[in-house]
């Protein structure tokens, strides 16, 4: 288990990075509720971390990046250093299925089909404010403006009212905020009770909620497969109602009356990028117990704390974006290879291909119509254990292996396989065959062969 996850691939690294983080976020959200602000903050840090940390950690394995030391088994994945020297490839013709590329794939269509859903909640939102229509009474205007002073706000808010709405929403994304409350609270409501309520959806716009909301919801589009991610999501927003309940208290509003006025609001699903008051009882029950708290939450952070928490989650997520092994070059004994055999050099690098062929696909250039013409592979063990080359097949009779031997093959050492391929007939025609090796231990390593044969026949 700890080489797999020191040498892992991108499905473990997409398992265990934003694991990690999303269990610290929920954790911290939980213990830390009274710090409202700064856990909202972190939380928020977090669940982009745990996006990135995966994307970052490619990006240092790609540049052969990480703080802990390789083992010394040589197991290679061959660089060209020079100009004589040939880049072996791991040739996985013959291979499993590459289950990376088949959950990048799959990963990419689901943030794909998150994102276009999101697209769609959004253009509904709009589609409902734009429904909704201006409220004309005067002493709901006035109470707006009180709330919007009595949090320092310099914008003037624009109240509307919606048939269709259940609770108190407010739309952040013009250039005043909208207020949306439903007639029958307009009516009904005394304006003590309501003056909380306003203060609350306000407190939104100053915080700008608007914004984190919808940097969370791409970010859960991100990473949409990950049911900590959606866990991490709500406990964000719940944070955010609670820090916009601190505010209303802070401006002046009772904390009895203001709880009274949120129990007796009906739960409204969160629309895309609009904010209600309250969108579910169960959360609800969390927010009455803190504004009912004699103890005062602060519902500030400032900047320094914001500069404090992004470079320690930004710490966090390098460390844990590096916390694989670094390739470390290693070079085979020289002395085994035949005089002609290429010059070459390995990575340690885990893979299914001990015995590797030089070169992974053979380019025979243009040959004589009609005419064989030669060519030379070469088979290298590349591990610490000596394998068993079992046999050979070519594609067809127009391939033919002159010099090929099975049999073991010790570490280090290189067996020469010379071969034939006759060229097309037909001038200018190209063709390609596969010549496969079979090794005891590991799959099937398969060679293309490409000949062409010349446009004049001498």
């Amino acid at each position: 288990m700890r080489d797999l996850l020191l040498d892992g691939s991108l499905i473990i690294d997409a398992i265990w990075q934003p694991t990690l983080c999303l269990i610290i976020a929920i954790t911290l959200a939980s213990v830390f509720y009274k710090q409202i602000a700064r856990t909202h903050i972190t939380v928020l840090l977090l669940i982009t971390a745990a996006v990135f940390t995966p994307m970052l950690s490619a990006v240092f394995r790609l540049q052969g990046l990480g703080f802990i030391t390789p083992t010394t088994t040589t197991d290679p994945s061959i660089t060209s250093q020079s100009s004589n020297a040939l880049q072996i490839q791991p040739n996985f013709l013959g291979s499993a299925v590459n289950l990376d590329l088949i959950f990048a794939i799959l990963w990419a269509l689901l943030s794909i089909i998150m994102l276009l859903k999101l697209a769609r909640s959004t253009q509904q939102s709009r589609r409902f404010i734009n429904q909704s229509t201006p409220i004309e009474n005067s002493t709901l205007q006035m109470l707006a403006l009180e709330a919007a002073k009595k949090l320092n706000l310099q914008c003037v808010p624009q109240m509307y009212t919606n048939s269709t709405l259940c609770c108190p929403v407010i739309w952040c994304w013009s250039k005043s905020p909208k207020i949306i409350i439903p007639q029958h609270i307009a009516d009904s409501k005394q304006p003590d009770e309501l003056f909380g309520v306003l203060c609350h959806e306000l407190a939104h716009y100053k915080r700008n909620d608007h914004w984190w909301t919808f940097i969370s919801e791409i970010l859960a589009c991100a990473l949409p497969w990950h049911p900590l991610m959606w866990i991490a999501k709500r406990r964000l927003a719940q944070l955010s109602e609670q820090a916009c309940d601190c505010w209303a208290i802070q401006a002046g509003q009772s904390p009895t009356i203001f709880a009274k006025s949120l129990l007796s609001l009906i739960p409204q699903r969160q629309e895309q990028l609009a904010l209600a008051a309250v969108t579910d009882k169960r959360s609800l029950v969390r927010r009455i117990r803190c504004i009912l708290d004699n103890r005062s939450m602060n519902p500030k952070c400032g900047f320094l704390c914001i500069l404090l928490l992004s470079i320690t989650t930004l710490t966090l997520s390098t460390t844990a974006a590096l916390a694989h092994r670094y390739k470390q070059v290693t070079n085979i004994n020289d002395s085994t290879l035949p005089s002609t055999a290429p010059s070459i050099e390995v990575i340690n690098d885990d893979s299914l291909f001990i015995v590797r062929v030089v070169p992974a696909e053979l380019d025979l250039g243009v040959g004589e119509p009609g005419k064989p013409k030669p060519g030379t592979l070469w088979l290298i063990n590349t591990g610490t254990k000596a394998m068993n080359i079992e046999r050979a097949k070519v594609a067809c009779g127009c391939t033919t292996l002159t010099k090929f031997t099975t049999g073991l093959i010790e570490p280090g050492e290189t067996m020469q396989v010379d071969l034939t391929m006759t060229a097309p007939v037909k001038p200018g025609e190209q063709k390609t065959k596969t010549v496969t090796f079979f090794v005891d231990g590991q799959p099937p390593l398969n060679v293309p062969i490409h000949l062409k044969a010349s446009l004049l026949d001498s």
